[in-house]
């Protein structure tokens, strides 16, 4: 076949969301490429991120920083992977790695493997971060009025299946889950009734379901 390369830099790159990958904003980036393998050095600084099916809000970024990689597979479909890629703002810092299996056959899934650590978050700005999209609007509504304050001390998250089948509450094809511990939250959770104040707990977000597990908190005094 045709054999090319190519290399470059753009700055201020803007792009749409096409399937797994969100549009950007803002997006400073290095690139090598060639007919059968490339690399994509991600610097963005203040980047927005846009997944309009899962968040209902951009997501802004001071700071983005990753390798990411894509090579063609045996089969013709693509593979693209980042192993290290930071990302923080002032609710949170993270930590991700990524591997997306784009197939040959356009009738077939395409495959996401996602893990995200991320700490140091305020608990005010939860409902920015909530995947609103495969969410119940009663549980996204008591979430949004109830956190008043608070700590995310550390968490993750999981995304790993086909996406078609995104967020596998129907099927047993993928897993995705998010899990967090707060601390000193305050929590409004039903009108008329005094907050809880100093909440320590674990919050799980599983597929389309929602848990958490407190472990202490203050009612008065």
């Amino acid at each position: 076949h045709t054999r090319w390369s190519a290399r470059g830099t753009a700055s201020s790159l803007f792009t749409k969301h096409w399937r797994a990958i969100p549009g950007v904003n803002n997006l400073s980036t290095r690139f090598w490429a060639n007919q059968d393998r490339g690399t994509l050095q991600l610097e963005g600084r203040d980047t927005q991120l846009r997944f309009p099916k899962l968040f209902r809000d951009p997501l802004t970024l001071q700071r983005l920083e990753g390798l990411l990689q894509w090579r063609r597979q045996p089969d013709g479909g693509w593979l693209v992977d980042t192993r290290n890629l930071l990302a923080s703002n002032r609710d949170l810092s993270t930590r991700s790695r990524l591997r997306l299996a784009f197939p040959a056959d356009p009738k077939q899934s395409l495959f996401m493997d996602l893990q995200t650590d991320f700490r140091d978050g305020d608990a005010r700005t939860t409902s920015r971060y909530l995947p609103v999209g495969i969410m119940s609007d009663k549980v996204v509504a008591w979430l949004d009025h109830s956190i008043e304050s608070g700590r995310v001390v550390e968490g993750s998250c999981l995304v790993r299946g086909p996406l078609r089948d995104f967020p596998f509450n129907e099927t047993d094809s993928g897993r995705f889950e998010v899990f967090f511990t707060v601390d000193d939250v305050r929590l409004d959770y039903w009108p008329g009734w005094p907050a809880l104040d100093k909440i320590e707990a674990d919050v799980r977000f599983l597929n389309n379901g929602f848990d958490t597990w407190v472990d202490s908190g203050r009612l008065y005094q």
